[in-house]
């Protein structure tokens, strides 16, 4: 037999799971996989090298960023069905709870009683299941370009023919683990859930034993055993050190700061550092080659390394102006370069938020990810009627696309990334031509650490700026640190990252559900309620009377929170809901039922909660300022993390703030004024009352910095320091 088998490959997955399911902490994953490596050498030796990209791919899939299948658990599951020639009840039903949660594992389980191999190992090779796993990416336009030249719709087989082939010639244990690469998610066939019930699940979790297998521990180890580096084209698994053009390069790992303290606690041994200011956009690593009697060749990179070039289409133009790439006599790249910046929303040559930027990058994209501009749509009753202008009009004449450039890894074939910090900035700015309002390069300020208490206050004090200014915060690098060194890490300060100072509000859950990315992080299967549906209702009218608390309100359910609960708190919310009144989630009349206390509209692009809580939950959330959904009229906490559920004896659920207040506090935090605003100073003017102070009042953001540069004073314990602090 030629290649390597891909039921070999299926019992490395295999033994790491079955390994893990019996919690034992005799052999790891890395220990397994160097035993099958070995044992892959002396089988298969001339195949193994030539396969190395291909066994990473397949043993990593979601860091296979050249091929998407555009198919997800139901899609798929039909397809299952169809190229066995079975029901798709039981797989549509993956998710269920009494299910396993995992459609591979609801795959073996049909597999197991329908289609069953004379032998345990099938005659596919990886290779072969590799060319496949090509065909079938190649009918979705966001796999790579390459991909899908390769395979044109003229020629290729349908995804029900590719997938017949595969499934018919596997055994049931290898087609459950073919369902999770294609659907990219190996967890939870590595990593199995081992109990069903809710309480087991959370609280009988030991974290040390269960082992994850790491892609840089299993690709150092693969190298050292085979001496032969990737070799195939187009799914490379790369060393860091292997830099050049046209691949994308490791983004440096960061740290979170708690405080303003422990943020300078990493840069032991460093004498000056650059905070610099953090911006909120989406990551561009811009490759640039220059090719002779052609325009220069521009490949841009996300944050997931994958290739973004057309996606982002309409900063191409802002490239060429930043390095004067149309103009031979003012540019400065000889050859090549890489770049890393930050691709940012503009509005009348100021950052906007963040959430502006998908509506913008949609619409100056070419290929399937360009989005025609949609038109303001009218408002509804669920909207803030004070938010009309701003908020569901995503786009304008003054909204455009912007890039601030904070990094250079390469300069004319010559690798920078071993060189200092200071010197790789000195170097970009003397490359990037700025543009006023449209390219920028990263502000930052000086901290100089020969005197600790002085190097803590001037941090003190350039952080309550950029709170005040409305900023994200900070990136702190040390000037002497390589580019991803773990001497002196970057380090991010983000005031959400400090305990207790970021943006809190008390909202409402009203339902819940099982969310299959947050279960695979925490082990759980469909019993285990994971992610909860938060809301409030508009500004509480109360009726005349003794009973002045309104019989029906009508509440708006429009994002999800999953984070913040420990294992053991989660265990109490779930126990609480379920011995709670509830009931499934199910076609909208049901809301109407006159036993709720409320009527219920939802945010269409939220996935629906498996139950609706007749008596919602009051908690406390937290987060990373305020953002808005697509085609939402409402803004959410960004990141948001649940730090407190009350009880029903505790704190009534109707203290919730409403949405019309909701809007007012966002507003204020991110630095914007209310669109009435002008209208109510000019009625407060004619009565002789005074008017509020603009957000972007210079007055009003000095006070703000100076009340910040108190609390984190107080917070790592130096206010005796503080000199200009207010008393």
């Amino acid at each position: 037999m030629e290649g390597v088998p891909f039921s070999f490959f299926c019992s490395l997955v295999q033994e790491i799971s079955l390994n893990n399911a019996r919690r034992t902490t005799s052999s790891t994953p890395v220990d397994i996989f160097q035993r099958w490596t070995q044992e892959a050498i002396r089988l298969y030796p001339s195949s193994c090298a030539h396969a190395t990209s291909i066994i990473f791919d397949l043993l990593f899939p979601s860091d296979d960023v050249n091929r998407t299948y555009g198919i997800q658990e139901t899609k798929l599951a039909r397809y299952i069905s169809r190229a066995l020639g079975v029901d798709a009840a039981s797989l549509l039903n993956w998710d269920s709870e009494g299910s396993s949660g995992v459609l591979g594992v609801e795959t073996k389980k049909i597999m197991q009683q329908h289609h069953t191999l004379e032998s345990s190992q099938s005659s596919l090779t990886v290779t072969e299941i590799n060319e496949a796993l090509d065909e079938l990416a190649s009918h979705c336009d966001f796999s790579h370009i390459s991909i899908r030249r390769r395979f044109p719709s003229t020629t290729r087989r349908s995804r029900l023919v590719i997938l017949q082939s595969l499934y018919r010639e596997l055994h049931h244990n290898d087609g459950a683990i073919l369902t999770q690469i294609i659907l990219k998610d190996l967890r939870p066939i590595l990593y199995p859930v081992v109990a069903d019930h809710f309480t087991v699940a959370l609280r009988c979790y030991n974290t040390s034993s269960v082992k994850i297998l790491a892609r840089g521990s299993a690709l150092s180890l693969w190298n050292r055993l085979i001496y032969v580096p990737t070799t195939a084209p187009g799914h490379s698994v790369r060393d860091f050190s292997d830099v050049s053009l046209g691949k994308p390069i490791e983004i440096p790992k960061s740290q979170k700061a708690r405080n303003c303290k422990h943020a300078l606690g990493f840069f032991v041994g460093s004498r000056e550092l650059w905070a610099e200011t953090k911006y909120d956009g989406e990551r561009a690593q811009i490759h640039v080659e220059m090719l002779p009697d052609h325009p220069p060749k521009i490949t841009i990179f996300s944050k997931s390394k994958r290739d973004s070039t057309f996606d982002r289409w309409g900063i191409h133009p802002l490239i060429h102006d930043a390095l004067c790439l149309s103009s031979p006599a003012s540019r400065k790249i000889k050859t090549n370069a890489i770049l890393d910046a930050e691709m940012v929303a503009m509005h009348d040559d100021e950052i906007d938020e963040f959430w502006r930027l998908r509506s913008l990058i949609e619409q100056s994209a070419r290929g399937p990810r360009a989005r025609p501009m949609n038109p303001p749509r009218s408002p509804n009753k669920t909207q803030n009627h004070q938010s009309q202008g701003s908020i569901v009009t995503d786009t304008s004449e003054a909204r455009y696309l912007g890039l601030v450039f904070f990094d250079i890894l390469l300069l004319d074939s010559r690798v920078l990334l071993g060189e200092a910090y200071s010197s790789r900035r000195a170097l970009l700015e003397s490359l990037i031509r700025r543009v006023p309002g449209k390219v920028m390069i990263a502000s930052r300020f000086l901290i100089n650490l020969e005197d600790q208490d002085v190097a803590l206050s001037s941090l003190h004090e350039i952080f309550a700026d950029h709170i005040a200014n409305h900023q994200e915060g900070l990136v702190i690098k040390a000037a002497e640190s390589r580019y991803n060194d773990r001497r002196w890490p970057w380090v991010k300060l983000k005031k959400d990252y400090i305990p207790g100072y970021g943006d809190t509000l008390d909202l409402l859950i009203v339902g819940a559900g099982w969310d299959k990315d947050r279960a695979r992080e925490l082990l759980v299967g469909p019993s285990v309620f994971t992610t909860f549906y938060v809301g409030s209702f508009e500004t509480l009218n109360q009726p005349e009377g003794e009973d002045r608390r309104p019989a029906r309100l009508h509440l708006h359910v429009y994002f999800t929170v999953s984070y913040g609960l420990d294992r053991n708190q989660l265990e109490e919310v779930n126990f609480l809901i379920k011995n709670s009144d509830h009931r499934p989630f199910g076609v909208v009349s049901k809301f109407l039922d006159s036993t709720l206390p409320y009527t219920l509209s939802t945010y269409q692009g939220i996935k629906p909660p498996a139950i609706l809580l007749s008596q919602p939950l009051l908690v406390e959330l937290f987060g990373a300022g305020f953002t808005k959904s697509p085609g939402s009229g409402h803004y959410e906490l960004r990141f948001p993390r649940i730090t407190k559920v009350y009880r029903a004896i505790e704190r009534s659920w109707l203290e919730a703030v409403n949405l019309h207040d909701l809007h007012r506090i966002a507003l204020e935090c991110i630095g914007r004024d209310r669109s009435v605003k002008e209208v109510d100073d000019w009625c407060n003017s004619l009565w002789g009352k005074p008017t509020s102070p603009s957000a972007k009042s210079v007055l009003k953001r000095k006070r703000t910095a100076e009340r910040w540069q108190l609390k984190l004073a107080r917070l790592d314990g130096t206010l005796r320091q503080c000199r200009t602090c207010p008393k």
